[in-house]
C-alpha cells in the first residue's frame, strides 16, 4: 500500500485532511514493485497504489504488464484529483493490529 502523508490540521486534533490519499504517488520520483514468481506465473504489485497487480508468463511480461497498469491506476488517480473537492476529503488513521488474525 501506498505511504499516505497528511497534515495534522491547525487545532491540533487527531483528525487529517488532504486532497486525496493517493495524490502524492503523482508527485513521486519512483515507486517500488515487488515482483515473485507462483505457479508457473510472475506476479508484479506496486507497493505504491493499492490494488495495482499484475501478472505474466515471464518476468519481462509482468513487469511490462505491471506498467501497463501504473498507467491505468495513475489516470484515475488524475481524475478522481481533479474532481474531489480537496475539504470534503478525509484520511482517516487506524491502527494495523485491528485487521490481523487473532492468534
Amino acid at each position: 500500500m501506498a505511504d499516505v502523508q497528511a497534515s495534522r490540521s491547525a487545532s491540533g486534533d487527531d483528525e487529517h485532511k488532504m486532497g486525496y490519499s493517493l495524490a502524492n504517488v503523482l508527485n513521486q520520483h519512483s515507486m517500488h514493485i515487488l515482483i515473485w514468481e507462483e505457479d508457473g506465473l510472475y506476479i508484479a504489485k506496486c507497493l505504491d497504489i493499492p490494488g495495482c497487480i499484475s501478472e505474466g508468463t515471464t518476468r519481462e511480461g509482468a513487469l511490462a504488464n505491471i506498467h501497463d497498469a501504473i498507467n491505468l491506476c495513475l489516470s484515475v488517480i488524475r481524475e478522481d484529483v481533479s474532481n474531489a473537492p480537496p475539504d470534503q476529503v478525509e484520511l482517516i488513521e487506524v491502527l494495523t493490529s485491528e485487521f490481523q488474525e487473532a492468534r
